[in-house]
């Protein structure tokens, strides 16, 4: 093993000393972090390492069907529906060390407040979708939701609903 560990670095360190190699494996990295957008969320005090309290928006119009998706210590995961086509989906979290991706090219990110809490609205424009993310210090919300049937007006009355 320790044999194997030292070719491989041997072999890294003789790549790297080749100045396209460089150039070619920093623009990746750099055209990866030009092309995406991160977003960590971040606890304001100690967050809980499990959910412990499952919330979900109330203020889903009634004719949305609604099916959890994943109901796990670290992911309470709803799916809403209308006439059998998604409309929104809602996620909450457990705050932990993750980040999400988002595709940088026609998006707009708009900073929001949700229920006192920091957030962010992130419209992508050439995929009809839009999401929120907030926190409120111990867990990490989302709600992904087609712009087409969802307007961003009745969306921030869903994340404000999350009790």
């Amino acid at each position: 093993a320790a044999g194997i560990l030292i070719v491989c670095t041997v072999a890294f360190a003789a790549m790297m000393s080749v100045e396209a190699v460089r150039e070619a494996l920093w623009s990746a990295v750099i055209e990866f972090y030009e092309e995406y957008i991160s977003i960590t969320h971040l606890a304001y005090n100690d967050p809980p390492a499990i959910i412990e309290e499952k919330k979900e928006p109330t203020a889903i119009p009634d004719e949305r069907e609604s099916e959890v998706i994943s109901d796990s210590k670290s992911l309470y995961y709803i799916r809403y529906l209308y006439n059998e086509v998604k409309t929104l989906d809602f996620k909450q979290q457990v705050i932990d060390d993750n980040e999400e991706w988002i595709d940088n090219e026609n998006s707009i990110v708009e900073n929001i407040i949700v229920g006192g809490n920091e957030g962010n609205l992130v419209l992508l424009l050439d995929k009809g979708m839009s999401f929120l993310v907030w926190n409120d210090g111990c867990y990490s919300y989302t709600i992904n939701f087609d712009t087409t049937i969802i307007s961003r007006n009745m969306a921030m009355n869903i994340a404000e609903s999350v009790k």
